[in-house]
């Protein structure tokens, strides 16, 4: 049985219509239709075709006033209309190079060549070149309707103006992944609310970026003397405690983009990362209004305590760092405290020797990550230098060296969340160590 034509183009604009929606117009519109496609026929122009084949089409219909397109008799094959073999998926690669031949296809296509030509960062820009596939067991190639290196990197530019099915973008994109070339897709609309199916396949799957070419953008280009494009972009902030999404638009060049060589695909606003970033904020929102609580914990009620720290276990143990309780933890998280906020957290000491030596006499088995907030909040010279008379924090550092009891680690997840810095200069210090040692520092 043959197939209908559902598919109908507008070889000028480059759009693509259902047949359905052409065929259920008025009848005096679509008799008109009809007739205005005759005349093409007669005059050898195109207007509306197959978006198979891309041949001319015209309307029939049956005895019980049933409309539809059909292929002209003295027309050349098409997939539809003949009993090939062809699956849906090769029907819709032909379709998707028919439609590179509307004038708007063909417009847009020049428009970036020539810009691409005059850019000094741009070399080996071509048009519609053949890529052949450098795997030797493979007999694939894809032709885009730009090539070019960019800066050495490898580029292909394609236009999206048809109602291209998902498998053909998902084919083109793993070709050219293959071939460690990136691929950049443009679309021509006039609004933002124009998105169909195939332009949101490509839009979310490109790190929610969409770049558009269009009549505003091609005027700004010739006045700036570069490719200029618009990206359309969700951004996302935190509102409320929640993480909210909101589209916005900005005029761009190629050296806006970022290129990201796991997906070969360009963007400008890195929506991934930007969400990542925000939710691990959400999840650790808590962490300074626990350091808030800590600081006035000692003159808390015992109800007051328990209650609380429960509460903040149980918050710790949602992003997995397991505290059992605070009472074991309590004199090294006031000691720390007490480094980072220049101040004496529960303690009755009134200079940070007194607070370091007690630390390292009473607390031992945080010995080492107390001596690293010295560094990380800057009070190892002056307590060194308070230490210069008597030198008994000295000698209780010695020791520690000498002695190297062993070190409390089952919080140190904990600390390193709650004193970031110490973290950091411990990291610091071991890639420091570690450039010594290989010369390179």
């Amino acid at each position: 049985m043959k197939r209908r034509i559902e598919d109908i183009r507008n070889i000028q604009t480059g759009e693509e219509i259902s047949a359905k929606k052409l065929l259920t117009q008025p009848e005096e519109e679509i008799f008109l239709l009809r007739y205005s496609l005759a005349e093409n026929k007669n005059q050898n122009t195109k207007l509306l075709v197959c978006a198979t084949c891309n041949q001319p089409v015209l309307i029939a219909g049956t005895k019980d006033s049933e409309f539809f397109f059909k292929h002209h008799q003295d027309s050349e094959d098409c997939p539809i209309k003949t009993n090939s073999n062809l699956n849906q998926k090769e029907i819709n690669r032909i379709k998707y190079q028919g439609a590179k031949e509307s004038k708007k296809h063909k417009d847009l296509k020049r428009h970036i060549y020539n810009f691409l030509s005059k850019n000094k960062d741009f070399s080996e820009v071509k048009e519609e070149k053949v890529i052949l596939s450098t795997d030797s067991n493979s007999k694939t190639w894809k032709k885009p309707d730009v090539s070019s290196k960019y800066k050495n990197t490898k580029v292909v530019f394609e236009i999206q103006l048809s109602t291209t099915y998902l498998n053909v973008i998902v084919d083109r994109e793993l070709f050219y992944k293959k071939e460690k070339t990136y691929i950049i897709w443009f679309f021509n609309l006039s609004s933002f609310t124009d998105y169909r199916f195939t332009e949101k396949d490509i839009l979310y799957s490109n790190n929610n970026n969409a770049f558009i070419i269009n009549n505003e953008t091609k005027r700004i280009s010739e006045k700036e003397g570069v490719l200029t494009f618009t990206c359309h972009y969700k951004s996302v902030e935190i509102v409320n405690n929640t993480i909210t999404s909101k589209w916005k638009w900005k005029l761009i060049t190629i050296n806006d983009l970022t290129f990201d060589s796991t997906s070969y695909k360009a963007y400008y606003y890195d929506y991934k990362s930007e969400k990542s970033k925000l939710t691990k904020e959400l999840k650790f929102s808590f962490i300074p209004e626990f350091e808030k609580y800590w600081l006035g914990r000692h003159l808390e009620q015992y109800e007051v305590k328990e209650t609380k720290d429960q509460y903040f276990i149980e918050k710790f143990s949602d992003i997995g760092v397991i505290v059992d309780d605070f009472t074991s933890i309590n004199g090294i998280l006031n000691a720390l405290y007490s480094l980072k906020n220049n101040t004496f957290v529960s303690f009755k000491f009134t200079n940070y020797l007194a607070l370091s030596n007690y630390v390292l006499e009473s607390l031992q088995e945080y010995t080492r990550i107390y001596l690293w907030g010295l560094h990380a909040y800057n009070h190892k010279e002056s307590v060194n230098l308070s230490d210069t008379k008597k030198g008994i924090f000295s000698k209780k550092v010695q020791r520690y060296k000498k002695m190297r009891y062993k070190q409390n680690t089952s919080n140190q997840e904990l600390f390193y969340l709650l004193f970031p810095d110490i973290k950091q200069a411990f990291e610091n210090n071991k890639t420091l160590t570690r450039h010594l040692k290989q010369g390179l520092a």
